[in-house]
Order: structure tokens, then sequence, then C-alpha cells
């Protein structure tokens, strides 16, 4: 750029490539008071760096750049989001180590074996818990797209969103294996509700307790999985399941999930899906008609949709099972068509940024996206908490389906 005067250079300060000086807020925020100034560097290689005494007219700059430029890419590794070897498995949860890439591994203070993959018998399914997520499990399919949960969040106008994804050097999430047979695996994930700003959910003013959650998994050989969610908390109830998925660097939500992404299925075998190629669509469970009468979605017993399938581009589709009287509800808000069919934001998986969400602007990075709510029922137990229990199964919606509705 031209300019007038004299060039007078920050002596005191270090000449610094590649990083800020100062931290900053991460760009194209949710909530702007919710997101908080960190460092940012450049996440790339720098080669042929020079520095002159004189300004450069921009025909020397481009000429020099030419001249320079590699004959091949830089062998820089691609980012996958890690779900161990692929491949059929055996039945079972192993400890592992899972590599991201070299330089946010590094950054991890943690021993040989801080996650957690459960696979099953010949079969190339498995769910991973995982520092990336923040140990929120994900069933991943024979193809590698990942489907999730958000698990239990609270919200205020002070903090924003108080959730486990917004922990992301998980200071307060953590799992174990508690049970291991041929008959049935058993894993626990404890976490508490962390806001960006480090903030917790509900503290209790006199015992300093906040909010925390134990949910324990029990997954079978024929990839069948309870969930068994139970809060400790003073408080009020928390939010109990948003259904989530996620984006390897490069994809977008439609490259994880077809346009017509949900599924719902009752007792009686009535079914409706739910596209999103015009607009987030609008779930009326109750009293439903659908043109022609084949669809009923009514209020008597077994009527009202218990069962969610997500429509993953895979051979393998997800789906849920809550007990009746279970409310289904679309994530319909911070929605950008110019961006996506989906709700899409950036600050997790993967991401340290200190965001309670940040839009995402390119598929540069590991993503997730919302589809969905599930409210199942909560129920009483010893001490006037609660807990809420669900199944998960993972298989070929045609060969497991006829089974589900069998009384």
């Amino acid at each position: 750029m031209d300019f007038e005067g004299g060039f007078s250079g920050a002596t005191a300060e270090d000449l610094r490539m590649g990083m800020a000086h100062q931290q900053i807020e991460p760009s194209h925020p949710v909530r702007a008071f919710a997101t908080l100034p960190c460092w940012y560097a450049l996440d790339g290689v720098l080669d042929e760096l020079k520095v002159y005494d004189v300004c450069l007219a921009e025909m020397a700059i481009a000429e020099s750049s030419k001249a320079v430029q590699p004959v091949l890419a830089p062998d820089l590794p691609r980012r996958v989001m890690p779900s161990g070897p692929p491949g059929p498995g055996k039945f079972g949860a192993s400890y592992v180590n899972l590599s991201y890439h070299p330089e946010w591994d590094a950054l991890w203070r943690v021993s040989s074996d801080p996650d957690i993959v459960v696979q099953f018998d010949d079969s190339p399914i498995r769910v991973v818990f995982w520092r990336g997520t923040r140990y929120g499990p994900a069933w991943v399919m024979e193809n590698d797209l990942w489907m999730a949960d958000q698990s239990i969040e609270n919200f205020n106008g002070r903090d924003g969103c108080i959730e486990p994804m917004l922990d992301p050097r998980c200071r307060f999430s953590h799992v174990r294996i508690i049970e291991n047979t041929p008959a049935r695996v058993v894993v626990h994930w404890r976490y508490c509700p962390t806001a960006a700003n480090g903030n917790h959910s509900q503290v209790n003013p006199v015992s300093g307790w906040e909010d925390w959650v134990d949910e324990y998994y029990t997954f079978y050989p024929d990839q069948g999985g309870i969930r068994k969610v139970v809060p400790h908390t003073d408080g009020t109830a928390l939010w109990p399941e948003e259904v989530i998925g996620l984006c390897q660097p490069g994809q977008k939500p439609e490259d994880v999930v077809d346009l017509a992404a949900l599924t719902l299925v009752n007792l009686k075998g009535a079914k409706h899906t739910y596209s999103w190629a015009e607009r987030s669509p609008v779930i009326r469970e109750k009293g439903r008609r659908e043109r022609g009468g084949s669809i009923h979605f009514g209020d008597g017993p077994g009527e009202s949709p218990n069962i969610m399938m997500v429509n993953l581009k895979s051979e393998h589709k997800p789906f849920q099972i809550v007990e009746l009287d279970c409310n289904f509800s679309v994530f319909a808000h911070e929605h950008r068509k110019e961006a996506s069919h989906f709700p899409w934001w950036n600050h997790g998986p993967v991401a340290l940024i200190p965001s309670d969400g940040r839009y995402c602007q390119a598929a540069d990075r590991a993503s997730h996206f919302s589809l969905a709510w599930a409210s199942p029922q909560p129920h009483a137990r010893v001490g006037g908490a609660y807990y809420w229990t669900w199944m998960y199964v993972d298989d070929n919606w045609g060969r497991t389906f006829p089974h589900v509705l069998t009384p």
C-alpha cells in the first residue's frame, strides 16, 4: 500500500510471523457476549520468508512469489476425526490414544490411553468416546460418517449455553470402562456442563456444587446401546438431548445426511420422513394426517412416534428408540440458507476457541450441525433427582426395523 511519511520500527517488540500479537475474538459468533478472545496463528506452512528494507512494487512481489512456487504440494497429513483401525472389529471396548494430526495431538497433556472405542463383531460400526468431541460419544458408520449427541445442557442470558461441548480441554469431562465382557460393554461418561467463559450451571451458593451428570452406556453385540442419563442438580431440569451430525474437514452437512434427514416412526408402523430441502420442517406428531390418510400420528396408545432414524448417507442408519409420550422437535434456528440447508457451526468438535457458537464460513475444518431434540420421560430416583433412559441402535434399517416393532 502507498503511504506518506517515514517508517518507525517497533524496536521493543519481537518480530512475530504467522501469529497474532494479542488475543482476538473469533469471527462470526452466534452470541458475541459468550465469545472470548483467544490466540490465533497461521495453520499451515511458511516457506521462503524474506524481509526487505524497502517497499516492493506489486509486480516485483508477484515475480518473486512465482519463482519459488513448490513443484509439489506440501506433505501435510490429512485431518480426519479418528475412530480407530478401519474395518470389522471384535465386540468390546478398548482404551486408545486417537490421533487427529500432530500439532493438535501435541497440545494435549494426556498419557497413552485417554480415549475409548467400542467395536462390534464382524462390523465396521464403532462408538467413539474421544477428546475432540469432549468425550461425547459418536456412532461412526462404515464410510466414516459420524452421528453424535449434544447431551445435557442449560442456557442463560449471562453465560450462553452451558454444555459439554464448551469444555474444549475436557477439564470436567471423563470416561471409563466399567464392564467389558462378551455379553455387554458399559462405559461411564461423567461431566460438568460448562460455559465458554468457564462458568457452570446452577451453582449452589452454600455448598458450591454445580450441576453434574453421569451417563451410562450399555452396548450389546447386536450393535444396540442403552443410554441412561443421571443429572445431579439443585436447580431446574436440564435439557436432555440434541441430535447432531459431525462433519470431517472438507465436508458440509449435505455431504453427511440426506436433505430428507429424519424419519419418525410409531409402534403401529406409521412413519413420516421430514425434509430440509425447502426449509426447516415442523414436527407435529399428535393429530397429524398426511394427504390420503396413509400416515397418522394421533393421540392413542402407540400412535405418537417414539422412534427416530437419521438418514445418513451410509448403508447403516443410526436410530433411537424412546419411551412413549416423547416429544420430538426440529432445531430450526441459527439457520443460514446461504451456507447450508442445516444450522452449521465449527466451535466444536476439535476447536479450542472459547465461543458459544461460531457460524461456519467454509468446510475447511471439523464442524457440526443440529437436526432435532428429543425429550424422553424423566424417572424419579432415590433422593428426589431424576434420570432418562433410551436406546440407540446402529444397524441396517431394513434388517433391524422389523425386530423393533415386534412386541
